[in-house]
């Protein structure tokens, strides 16, 4: 029985480490982390605190009273696996892995985290998404190709080569660092009210150059969807509306 009762305990706290690390990240090196950390904190526990260790040695007669220190010894472990367990949430708190890209705060820990880990700010789009960042980063030193980079879980990643390279990389590339991402949130709620949409299932907004129109500057492209319609207001970096297009406009 006391074997039992620390399988299940244990399997409880892994239980519980995972579904709290999905909940929180869906990031597969957290779920574990949290996993055998809680696990490990109510195993510890349950063997120090109710004596199963004794039970387990096989010794008989009745149990003395707990010894303080192992009182003690269990708070300490018990602390400790928590706080391994605790530690992955405050870090996504801080580095914005909660933080949804379209209407959060944390746009530019996600930029400067793509541009620290490219090596450069340079690209030719830059795109978020509900759940992620994604730039199109040119390389360096030569400048001659373009690599898709995402954060997410408040990571930088290179997913791969750009599937379609742009043929005009000078033209079409700019710095990150000179967009007011404040800014380009708050085009969000213009275009919705634009738009006519007040509760949109899709929202994703798109800086680019204009290589074609707009005098070759970055603009900023709020794309909308909802049960009916379509959008996209098309704006200049400092939010005045340069076109609208979609079937919310019809």
């Amino acid at each position: 029985m006391a074997i039992l009762r620390l399988v299940l305990g244990a399997s409880l706290g892994v239980l519980a480490g995972g579904v709290i690390g999905q909940i929180i990240t869906g990031d597969w090196l957290y779920i574990i982390v949290w996993s055998i950390a809680l696990g490990a904190a109510v195993l510890t526990g349950i063997v120090v605190t109710t004596r199963f260790a004794r039970s387990l040695a096989g010794s008989g007669g009745a149990s003395p009273a707990t010894p303080r220190w192992q009182w003690i010894a269990a708070g300490v472990l018990v602390v400790i696996g928590l706080g391994a367990a605790g530690t992955p949430a405050i870090v996504a708190l801080t580095s914005g892995r909660l933080d949804d890209p379209i209407t959060g705060t944390h746009q530019r820990v996600a930029v400067n985290g793509i541009a620290s880990a490219a090596g450069t700010g340079t690209v030719t789009e830059l795109d978020f998404f509900p759940d992620f960042v994604l730039a199109d980063i040119v390389n360096p030193p030569g400048r001659s190709t373009v690599d898709e980079w995402t954060y997410q879980f408040g990571r930088a990643e290179n997913t791969g080569a750009e599937v379609v390279q742009p043929q005009d990389i000078p033209g079409s590339s700019f710095d990150m660092a000179s967009i007011d991402l404040k800014q380009v949130i708050a085009d969000i709620p213009a275009a919705e009210k634009l738009a006519r949409m007040t509760s949109p299932t899709d929202v994703h907004v798109g800086v680019r150059r204009d290589t074609e129109d707009d005098g070759n500057q970055p603009t900023v492209s709020v794309f909308l969807t909802d049960k009916y319609h379509d959008a996209t207001v098309v704006f200049d970096l400092s939010g005045k509306v340069l076109h609208r297009f979609g079937t919310a406009f019809d």
